[in-house]
């Protein structure tokens, strides 16, 4: 399950399923991509999982990158490509697939954004930026802030564990692991605190 589609079941569930509320889930969705990587380039799937673009990199004579979106030229076509970061999920893996030889595509800029990422304790991935906010996972880094609401650090991180495994339908396999994800390692230091008999237990 792509991460907009539990978006989805997590509003369905909190909010009254008003008029108004569908409206925001329907709006929300409708905007949604999902990069797929493939073989010799990659494509672009609405929410639906219909290719709206498939694009090969043979195609493609420019790459413009900065940490909000990219910008192709595209064989062929008279305007440029642009592929912005927000939502646009799997676009961090996508920014590490882009082939070398590129001479307007500052690869050191993509590598350095990495190198400044630190490890998440919730979802166990190595995405979490200066501001303390988890790319992968949307969650906080622990600071004085969630300090006042919880009686330790490992509270918080398995609450957040938590919703952030708890599966979206009945029924769904659990997974809880760290595995790569979305563009993002795994974070070595990454403890699980929680275990499938959790979600038993919240049902």
């Amino acid at each position: 399950m792509i991460v907009g589609e539990k978006v989805r079941s997590i509003l369905e569930r909190v909010f009254f399923p008003n008029r108004s509320t569908k409206k925001f889930m329907n709006d929300y969705q409708s905007r949604l991509r999902y990069i797929e990587i493939t073989a010799d380039g990659f494509v672009i799937k609405n929410i639906e999982h219909k290719i709206e673009d498939d694009i090969k990199w043979t195609s493609v004579k420019n790459v413009d990158y900065n940490q909000k979106r990219l910008l192709l030229t595209i064989e062929g076509e008279e305007e440029e490509m642009g592929i912005p970061m927000q939502f646009h999920e799997n676009w961090h893996q996508l920014i590490r697939m882009i082939p070398k030889g590129y001479t307007s595509c500052d690869y050191d800029s993509i590598k350095s954004f990495f190198d400044k990422l630190e490890g998440c304790d919730v979802c166990g991935l190595i995405a979490v930026e200066e501001d303390g906010e988890c790319m992968a996972c949307g969650n906080q880094k622990w600071n004085t802030e969630i300090e006042k609401d919880f009686d330790s650090k490992e509270a918080y991180v398995k609450q957040m564990q938590i919703y952030e495994f708890e599966p979206s339908q009945e029924n769904e396999v659990v997974h809880i692991n760290n595995n790569p994800l979305y563009g993002f390692d795994s974070y070595p230091k990454w403890k699980a605190y929680i275990k499938e008999e959790d979600f038993k237990e919240n049902i």
